[in-house]
């Protein structure tokens, strides 16, 4: 069985070691469904270990390490453990082969002869003893165990690459062979041996197989430890393997490898039928590649005369080459059987049909000899050979089946016999059976519905049994189904672990904050996207989180937060998919749950602060303008707490103030409650705060956690909305490009980086071209202010051979998505001989700088490999030409990729750079974890000699380089520990890393994923995320260097940080985070950026409305779309009246006075609108007047009627513009100079009169509004 445990490039690490050997272990008893014996794992063959320091003064392993350990624990589950020692040539025992339990191998080198005198051990095998582990066994320190030969030993030619891309065919290995060198050589020698011991005696253990071969190996030198024991020497072990003395020891008495009794001569000549042959039976048909036993006794009743003190045996076999005659071959000569009375002798039949023979019979002689010497006459039979043997025709296994597949193939046999099949290691079921005797041979089908199993694969296998119950060889072919259309089948993979901390619980207090953890797998053919994850207490549902995408075959740990609120057996849930928004093949696997126990609390008053307690409203406080500090007070005990009292400080020059101070009238037992305070700050920074909980008659269970201080980060910058993002299935953003206002994001799906622009609103659209269809895992990219973005990233491709390179490659991109001529900045490399990873880009001006690690596989035996850090420089590239290349500027790095985070590489002054990276230590504590070192140096200068280590179990380092009053000040950050003991460490240094003014800080970040960096006018903005009580949170802070102060932080949102980018040209950091709804994109926008040149009256609204950009414009553009219709309407009034006046124009008014007769009186009620005359208006001669004027009145207007009035003497007409020739524009001739006379009107209608010009043909009345014809 093949447990892989190391990478396609050749290495591995102590993760993928242990976990090798647990599967070993997990499987040491399993059934592989090939046949009888093919169940568990009895030996592990370990060519491989920790690799060597380059200083060579390593003695390696002491037993204790995580490796040695899980190696006694294989031993202990029966598992014999064999391990090579090493190849450095030196005294050092590998991290597997310094176990106790290990037969621990080195290897010699037989000088290319068979004779054992001249072996001598190895030039490159290790020696012992192994570092003393502390214990009494001075026996475990006795390494090596044994020596075999290594040297020159012909093994299988490996592939030249074995890594490949999804959908693509593997490579295989050539059809050769090759002689290789090393104790990796003679290791699997050893293990073989053993299996060979087992297969003599199954029932010896480990440590009986152990002692065997060290009492009983060829010995060679002289003692190393005579203390312990005479037999070891510190470089043969105890001694080289020796099979002979190993057989002796476990058969008994000796053991002869040349028996005299196997005697090629003869027996002579004899006579009487002493010999009876029972086995074959006569006449019986014998199978190719089989073993039989012939066996047979003495007649009782033939006279012997004496006893019978041997009986010989030969067997050979006739066939006939093609074009020559009969030939008969010995495969056993004669030779003394076992017994005498009851005989026997084994023999295994050739694979005649394999080897192209054409075998004819076997034929098994037999003859006795009794105590006198006599011999008895040779007994004789003959036997037909035929093959057992099937083959399967289909279905191929190149392409998926579905619905009723014919499976078939050929059969050949014995007497008969019956074709079996079945599907993986279920049971054998008959396909066909067949009659006849002797030999035959014919077809064979079976009809399977693939419609019975789910869609998956599957291995078919076949077996023809004979019609002497004889099996051939199991034909094994594995086949994929697909019935269904492409959909994802998501499932769980784990169960359900309810954790505080990242410790298991198996019951809690109520209102704990727990994470319930689980693993997830899509077992479908499709990715699924925005998959909805729901936790659910008793039925309700209390968190959600939405994953974007879950690949085919991928495995995904979710993590869910829970806070129960009530005491009782709980039923939590988890839920894939409630809302069945996708479509599956199974639906029924989506759920799971278990029943968890909610205890109650203490009796008494405990209150609390938790971490991440205190937040701020809004998010980031803004200078001279009033925020709230809000905290959250936990009761952890189960009494209710009353009168509580809370202040809170301030931290200044002079030490903690007291600024407010508030009550809380009850924070309920078991239960929390919301305190907050109002506060004004004077400026931008940091602000210490500390809130303390107490009161008169508060008798606390515990008054440690009832005060909390944190930093509160007061910030001319607003958070923007957020705005969700959608991309394809199995599509995951992995870059996000600023460019003022516009952008990149970049995707992955599958290895295939597409591209989407990204708009002012922060909408994507997809784009038409993409930046690479074989992406190799690593990408870095850096914004400019002139509108473009330089990327580098890792990428693979088909060489003319088919094999895969790697290589790095460069261009620039635009807001639209155009870019430059791909330039390939490194020599392509194969990836079984390394690989370049870890990149990161650093831009100044036109100027260009790349770094990354270089991973360079030494293949001359080692298990090691070399890693260094190299770097790249450009003056504005436009070709591969125009980088030059510095390699391994930090050398002798031990990391291994995809274990490791990024590099961080930074421009310095005077041509020089500066390097965060990373590299395996042990050397405070013996256990091997990540250091982070800094280091800096020329550009063009390799072998950097300033190098210092800096942080422990770290990675995720990030830095920016500032000149501040002409020296580099160094602003880093990184995380330390992992999950639950995460804390992020920030600090500002000087050029050889020491604090500045003691600037460093460490945050509890418990989850810590992400730390991104953005350098801006009033330092460095640093963006990070953690777990908080109601889950992950994206935090927010900033790091002045020159000012000197550390700002950490804000809590912005839920969610994870992902990705960041701001172009120097903008005013907005816009970052992607994860969240319970998906993708979402936002903003941390300045209220005043320099880059703006102060800001428009526009921007400047915009900051004091603390609206980001997009919701201002969606403001902005409902007032301008209400001031547009309030115009409309203004327009359209003003438009309406000028129209009527237009009209009033061309009609002419007539002038003069209307006279009513006297019996207007009589038609005219006093309710109703009174007509008079006005001498004073020369224009309107028609007026209303009251009606309430009384008998009178009218009588005076009627005696003024009946007098003739003098028609009223009319000013002269305005002198009007001359005209063009031809008519006026209204089609009347132009007026007079004087004014005309009127004419008398009388109205139809109402009976009244009035005057109106002569040349009028057409008039209304004043009085009722008729028309009148004239």
């Amino acid at each position: 069985v093949d447990v892989k445990v190391m990478s396609d490039a050749g290495a591995t690490n102590s993760a993928a070691t242990l976990r090798g050997i647990q599967w070993v272990m997990d499987n040491a008893d399993h059934d592989w469904g090939n046949n009888e014996s093919s169940e568990g794992i009895d030996v592990m063959s370990m060519s491989f270990g920790s690799a060597s320091d380059p200083q060579g003064d390593d003695p390696g392993d002491n037993g204790s390490s995580a490796e040695a350990r899980a190696v006694d624990e294989a031993a202990d589950a029966g598992v014999v453990p064999v391990a090579a020692i090493g190849n450095d040539g030196r005294r050092r025992i590998t991290s597997v082969g310094a176990s106790d339990s290990a037969i621990t191998v080195g290897a010699i080198d037989d000088e290319n002869t068979i004779e054992r005198g001249d072996d001598m051990i190895a030039s490159y095998s290790n020696s012992g003893p192994r570092e003393d582990d502390g214990d009494e066994n001075e026996w475990d320190e006795l390494k090596p165990t044994v020596v075999a030969p290594g040297s020159n030993i012909m093994s299988a030619q490996h592939a030249a690459s074995s890594s490949t891309l999804p959908g693509t065919p593997k490579p295989l290995a050539e059809d050769s062979y090759t002689q290789m060198s090393g104790t990796s050589m003679s290791c699997p020698a050893v293990a073989g041996f053993v299996a060979v011991m087992l297969q003599i005696d199954d029932g010896l253990d480990p440590q009986e197989i152990k002692d065997l071969l060290q009492n009983n190996s060829e010995r060679r030198g002289q003692a190393s430890e005579p203390s312990i024991t005479d037999k070891w020497n510190d470089q043969y072990g105890f001694g080289i393997v020796d099979g002979n003395m190993i057989l002796e020891a476990m058969l008994g008495g000796s053991v002869d490898p040349n028996p005299g009794n196997n005697s090629t001569e003869p027996p002579p000549p004899g006579s009487g039928d002493w010999v009876v042959m029972e086995n074959p039976e006569e006449e019986s048909w014998l199978v190719e590649g089989e073993t039989y036993s012939a066996r047979g006794h003495i007649d009782e009743d033939a006279e012997t005369n004496g006893t019978i003190d041997e009986v010989a045996v030969r067997i050979s076999y006739t066939h006939r080459p093609e074009g020559e005659p009969k030939r008969e071959v010995v495969l056993l000569d004669w030779h003394a059987a076992q017994g005498t009375i009851n005989w026997t002798t084994p023999f295994t039949l050739p694979e005649f049909t394999e080897d192209e023979i054409n075998v004819l019979e076997v034929i098994i002689e037999a003859q006795a000899k009794n105590e006198f010497g006599q011999w008895s006459d040779v007994v004789e039979q003959k036997h037909e050979v035929g093959l057992v043997a099937v083959t399967m025709g289909g279905p191929s296994g190149q392409s998926p089946v579905s619905g009723n597949v014919n499976v078939f193939g050929t059969w050949e046999s014995v007497n008969g016999g019956t074709v079996q099949w079945r599907l993986g290691t279920e049971s054998w079921e008959t396909a066909q059976t067949f009659g006849g005797s002797g030999s035959g041979d014919g077809d064979w089908s079976v009809t399977w519905n693939t419609e019975d199993v789910d869609d998956g694969f599957y291995r078919l296998s076949a077996r023809m049994v004979s019609g002497d119950g004889i099996y051939s060889e199991e034909i094994r072919r594995t086949v994929e189904v697909d019935n269904d259309p492409p959909a994802p089948d998501l499932m769980f993979r784990t169960g359900l672990s309810v954790e505080e901390y990242g410790i298991p619980l198996s019951e809690t207090y109520v209102n704990t904050f727990l994470e319930i953890r689980t693993e997830i797998r899509n077992d479908g053919d499709m990715a699924a996207s925005n998959l909805a994850i729901s936790l659910y207490e008793d039925g309700s549902r209390k968190d959600e989180m939405v994953l974007p995408s879950i690949d085919s075959g991928d495995i995904v740990e979710v993590v869910l937060y829970w806070n129960p609120t009530t005491v009782g057996e709980k039923v939590v849930m988890v839920s894939l998919d409630p809302s069945d928004s996708i479509e599956e093949l199974d639906e029924d696997n989506n759920e799971q749950s278990i029943t968890f126990p909610v205890i109650q609390r203490p009796q008494g008053i405990d209150l609390a602060f938790r971490e991440g307690a205190v937040r701020t409203e809004p998010v980031i406080p803004r200078p001279d303008e009033q925020f709230l500090i809000t905290a959250r007070v936990d009761n952890l005990g189960s009494s209710d707490a009353t009168s509580v009292e809370a202040t809170l400080e301030i931290h200044n020059n002079l030490g903690w103030e007291l600024v407010s101070s508030t009550a809380i009238s009850l924070v309920v037992g078991q239960g929390a409650s919301q305190l907050s305070f109002a506060h004004r700050a004077n400026q931008s920074g940091p602000l210490e705060v500390r809130i303390t909980l107490s009161g008169s008659g508060l008798a606390d269970l515990d008054w440690s956690n009832n005060q909390i201080e944190a930093t509160v980060l007061v910030d001319e910058s607003t958070l923007s909305g957020a705005r969700a993002m959608n991309f394809d299935a199995g599509e995951v953003p992995i870059k996000v490009i600023d460019l003022d206002e516009e952008g990149i994001v970049i995707t992955d799906n599958g290895g295939m980086l597409s591209l989407y622009r990204l708009n002012s609103n922060r909408g994507t659209t997809a784009c038409t071209n993409v930046l690479d269809e074989m992406w190799a895992g690593d990408i870095a990219t850096w914004s400019t202010e002139d509108g473009w973005a330089h990327v580098v990233w890792t990428r693979r491709f088909l060489d003319s051979s088919g094999y895969f390179l790697q290589t790095l490659s460069y261009s620039a991109i635009d807001a639209t998505c155009q870019m430059s001529p791909i330039q390939d900045l490194m020599d392509p490399l194969l990836l079984s001989d390394g690989k370049y990873w870890g990149i990161d880009i650093d831009v100044d001006d036109s100027e260009v700088l790349v770094s990354g690690y270089h991973r360079d596989m030494f293949t001359g035996g080692t298990f090691g490999d070399q890693t260094s850090v190299f770097l790249l420089h450009a003056d504005n590239p436009t070709k591969s030409a125009d980088w030059t290349l510095t390699p391994n500027v930090i050398g002798e790095i031990d990391l291994i990729p995809g274990t490791a985070s990024a590099l961080d590489v930074e421009f310095g002054e005077d041509d020089g750079a500066h390097l965060l990276y990373q590299s395996t230590r042990s050397d405070s504590t013996g256990i091997e974890r990540h250091g982070l070192w800094y280091a800096h140096g020329l550009i063009e200068q390799s072998s950097w000699t300033f190098k210092k280590a800096v942080g422990d179990e770290a990675s995720l380092a990030v830095m920016k380089v500032q000149i501040i009053k002409g020296e580099e000040r160094i602003t880093a950050a990184w995380r330390e520990g992992e999950g639950h003991e995460s804390v992020m460490i920030a600090i500002v240094a000087d050029s050889s890393f020491e604090a500045i003014d003691n600037l460093t800080r460490t945050y509890p970040s418990r989850g810590l994923s992400s730390i991104v960096m953005q350098e801006v006018d009033r330092g460095v903005q640093v963006f990070f995320d953690a777990v908080g009580p109601t889950g992950p949170q994206v935090r927010f802070g900033i790091i002045d260097a020159e000012e000197g102060w550390l700002g950490l932080s804000n809590r912005l949102n839920l969610g994870n940080l992902y990705l960041l980018d701001r172009s120097p040209a903008s005013s907005e950091t816009v970052f992607i985070h994860t969240s319970a709804s998906g993708w979402l994109i936002r903003a941390v926008v300045d209220d005043n950026d320099p880059n703006s040149g102060g800001g428009n009256l526009l921007d400047q609204l915009r900051h004091t409305l603390g609206l980001d950009e997009q919701n201002f414009n969606i403001l902005l553009g409902g007032f301008a779309i209400t001031i547009l219709l309030l115009c409309a309407v203004i327009l359209t009034t003003l438009s309406a009246r000028g129209l009527r006046w237009m009209r009033g124009r061309r009609r002419v008014e007539a002038s003069g006075t209307v006279l009513l007769e006297e019996d207007v009186v009589d038609v005219v009620d006093d309710a109703d609108i009174a007509v008079k005359t006005s001498e004073a208006d020369d224009v309107q001669l028609v007026e209303l007047v009251d009606v309430t004027e009384g008998a009178a009145g009218r009588k005076g207007r009627r005696q003024r009627r009946g007098q003739v009035a003098e028609a009223p003497e009319l000013p002269p007409l305005p002198m009007l513009p001359p005209e063009p020739a031809g008519e006026a524009l209204d089609g009347t001739p132009p007026p007079p100079e004087l004014p005309q006379l009127n004419k008398p009107v009388i109205c139809p209608g109402c009976d009244s009169r009035f005057e109106v010009p002569l040349d009028v043909h057409i008039t209304k009345c004043p009085v009722c509004g008729e028309s009148i014809g004239l």
